[in-house]
């Protein structure tokens, strides 16, 4: 059952979470991405305003080939993010090679991104137009540094249904869910079904 839609709802607090979650699934095994290709993952980077429609019709432009290639870097980014946060949102170590991985990936984003003003007030990451190439996965790794830098980390949970990941900003931090329209009503009505 395809619930792509369910991805263009923003529920992770952060887009870089956002990334992460896009995974069309009902359980915890992350066998369906709502990425299935190319085109898809640009749809969404247009959507989550990672690119914007220009660089997504340069971006679709693309040989297959070189589509390709880039294409499962950045779903294997998606899953090396994952197992990192999700480790920390269960408070366990992340393995020491995906923490290497996502420490590349930021240090690639900066060196291809430089720090401008904007209207002479706020500071922001540019990325260099010759990084063209991997515009994509620089923006994530400016998200990525984004998260790491302005997030409170102590606030992030796994969905208990699925593998969602979410920060959680109620007061009580009682959220159990990454969307209760979703895993939350799925839990409920198997709580009630068991209940009779």
């Amino acid at each position: 059952m395809n619930h792509a839609w369910q991805i263009l709802t923003p529920f992770g607090g952060h887009r870089f979470l956002d990334f992460l979650n896009s995974i069309d699934e009902e359980d915890k095994q992350r066998s369906a991405s709502a990425l299935p290709d190319w085109p898809a993952l640009l749809d969404w980077a247009v959507r989550f305003e990672l690119i914007d429609q220009r660089e997504a019709a340069d971006l679709k432009a693309w040989p297959d080939k070189r589509a390709t290639a880039e294409y499962q870097r950045l779903l294997a980014l998606r899953e090396t993010g994952y197992r990192v946060f999700s480790a920390r949102a269960a408070q366990r170590e992340p393995d020491s090679g995906d923490l290497h991985e996502l420490a590349q990936t930021a240090a690639a984003a900066l060196s291809a991104s430089t720090l401008v003003t904007q209207d002479g007030k706020a500071l922001s990451w540019q990325v260099d137009n010759s990084v063209q190439g991997s515009l994509i996965g620089v923006r994530l790794g400016l998200d990525l540094l984004d998260l790491l830098s302005q997030s409170d980390l102590s606030r992030l949970k796994e969905c208990g249904r699925c593998t969602g990941l979410f920060i959680d900003h109620g007061r009580g931090r009682g959220r159990r869910w990454c969307r209760m329209q979703s895993c939350g009503n799925r839990e409920k009505v198997a709580r009630h079904r068991q209940a009779r």
